[in-house]
């Protein structure tokens, strides 16, 4: 009898319910106004959608990069180590448009991160507000 092996399937399946998970624990500790906890589980989906996105649903791994990029935005901050922003919602970007059904409305959503993020980058040069740029007129 062969010894049973993991299936890249399961795998997937294993890493989707726990970003899922990470973000259903970060919206309830949202109602009860526990920001920093929030924050904590939103990178921490955010940083497994980034690593393992081509492994795990698509559409969740660019929304946890997503959400994550936006409670930065939303209080000016930008990750101190690892990618930064821009290069996290092109992962995000990538992801989105791998998804079957195309979901236009996804990318769309990233689009839109991707052009705040990049004004808000610190260190942003003129190449990355003509991305900026063209992110919005896409």
């Amino acid at each position: 009898m062969p010894l049973p092996t993991k299936r890249a399937s399961s795998e997937d399946l294993d890493q989707t319910k726990v970003v899922q998970k990470l973000l259903l624990e970060a919206e309830g500790l949202a109602i009860k106004g526990r920001n920093q906890l929030v924050e904590e589980k939103l990178e921490h989906a955010s940083s497994i959608a980034f690593h393992s996105g081509d492994q795990m649903d698509k559409s969740l791994a660019a929304s946890a990069i997503i959400l994550h990029a936006n409670k930065l935005i939303e209080r000016g901050a930008w990750p101190e180590h690892g990618p930064g922003l821009d290069v996290q919602l092109r992962k995000a970007l990538q992801l989105a448009e791998q998804v079957k059904p195309r979901n236009r409305q996804l990318e769309g959503n990233v689009m839109q991160v991707f052009s705040c993020a990049v004004f808000a980058k610190p260190s942003k040069d003129a190449a990355d507000i003509d991305t900026a740029i063209e992110a919005r007129q896409k």
